[in-house]
């Protein structure tokens, strides 16, 4: 008697890259959750004189004044579907926001992008553990 086997090879791969592009996407908005919380914290620096909020102290995230930072942060999925490199970015659209993140000659550093990568790492480890590509595979 002969046995049969009938691969489902591309099967499991379609679900396999299905997977990997949600654990992506999920990673990005979760880090666009983090950047705004971050970028939501109350100031340490000083105090100016007619302002209802303190300024944040070089080192820390730049506080809120407007809000218009915080709203920039956007998660971009444009190339989610990039069949050899599917990938999001996530960041501030906000032309200045660059120059709060790493300073100028006038401006020391208010660093809030690697910080809040650090902060969600192991939050995009675990979604890239191999139990959570392989669901739905068998």
């Amino acid at each position: 008697m002969a046995a049969e086997y009938i691969s489902n090879r591309a099967a499991m791969m379609k679900q396999f890259r299905k997977n990997i592009v949600n654990a992506i996407a999920r990673s990005g908005i979760f880090v666009q959750g983090v950047m705004k919380k971050e970028l939501s914290k109350p100031g340490k620096g000083r105090k100016h004189p007619g302002q209802s909020f303190r300024s944040s102290a070089p080192g820390d995230a730049p506080t809120v004044q407007t809000g218009t930072l915080r709203r920039s942060v956007q998660v971009d999925t444009s190339k989610l579907k990039d069949k050899k490199r599917p990938r999001v970015r996530v960041g501030p659209g906000a032309r200045y926001a660059r120059f709060l993140a790493e300073g100028t000659t006038h401006i020391l550093p208010r660093p809030f992008i690697r910080p809040t990568i650090r902060r969600a790492l192991p939050f995009i480890k675990k979604n890239f553990a191999m139990k959570n590509l392989l669901k739905g595979i068998s």
